[in-house]
């Protein structure tokens, strides 16, 4: 990388017989006169600003570079001129020296971290946008979760609510069917009832092992109606119901007997009990 040289070095690198040096500063093209230097016995051509005498090349050089900053230069001007003239007040050569400061920002930041700033505030405002866009979501599939728990349940309450209603109405229909069957065939009413509900309770309880109870029974009825038209066509098995029916209800009713009465003792004559054999 190429060393940046200074006003100061370039004017101490001019050649012995350099006089005097005239500084112009500004931006872009135009770039007045700022000062004048020269040294003794330097000849220079009027203008509006009166050389100023310096004691050698050096103490040129560095007044020249002061003269140059307090016009401006590098902060309010970018460019910057620098004549050299010779003893005899003859041009010998000349440099411009152009700066582009960086602009600060408020606060004194460049403008490089202040867009590293600006890119920080712009992925945390991103991040916290996420932020709310997640729990949002969040919240969402929650609340989805619950109708749906909730949807299901009722559905199955729904539809057990609809099993009980058709498996009371198939009850029903049973109950009217058998009565209706057995008043034409002059039978007691119930009779027919009776021996369905005996019947079912031994299937349950060889199905299952145990005592049936109401709710297995309308299960059982409900999912295979048509056990209930092979127990009536089976003979043998309606024999043996309807004569335990028939035994139950002559025990109901049958008047209760009597108790027979009991002696009324003798007093005069009591009664010796029995002597125990020797």
């Amino acid at each position: 990388m190429r060393k940046q040289t200074t006003i100061a070095q370039w004017i101490t690198a001019l050649p012995e017989d350099t006089g005097a040096i005239r500084v112009r500063v500004g931006s872009g093209r135009s770039l007045p006169v700022c000062a004048v230097f020269r040294l003794a016995g330097a000849k220079v051509s009027k203008g509006d600003h009166d050389p100023i005498e310096c004691d050698d090349l050096d103490d040129l050089a560095n007044q020249a570079e002061l003269a140059a900053q307090d016009a401006g230069w590098p902060i309010e001007y970018t460019t910057a001129r620098i004549h050299a003239y010779t003893l005899e007040g003859l041009e010998k050569r000349s440099k411009l020296f152009r700066h582009q400061p960086a602009p600060e920002v408020a606060g004194g930041i460049s403008p490089e971290w202040g867009i590293i700033g600006r890119l920080v505030d712009g992925n945390l405002a991103m991040m916290a946008e996420a932020r709310k866009s997640i729990d949002i979501l969040t919240e969402t599939l929650a609340h989805r979760e619950t109708l749906t728990a909730e949807a299901l349940e009722q559905a199955l309450q729904s539809r057990q609510d609809a099993q009980d209603a058709e498996m009371q109405a198939y009850a029903q229909s049973l109950v009217v069917d058998e009565r209706l069957a057995f008043e034409e065939n002059d039978q007691a009413p119930g009779i027919g009832h009776e021996i369905l509900g005996q019947v079912a309770q031994v299937l349950m309880a060889q199905a299952e092992g145990a005592l049936p109870n109401a709710e297995s029974l309308k299960d059982l009825v409900n999912a295979r109606p048509d056990i209930l038209d092979d127990l009536v066509n089976d003979d043998d098995l309606v024999g043996q119901v309807l004569g335990a029916y028939q035994a139950r209800m002559n025990r109901e009713n049958s008047p209760p007997a009597e108790p027979s009465p009991s002696p009324t003792p003798d007093l005069d004559h009591p009664v010796a009990p029995d002597a125990s054999p020797e």
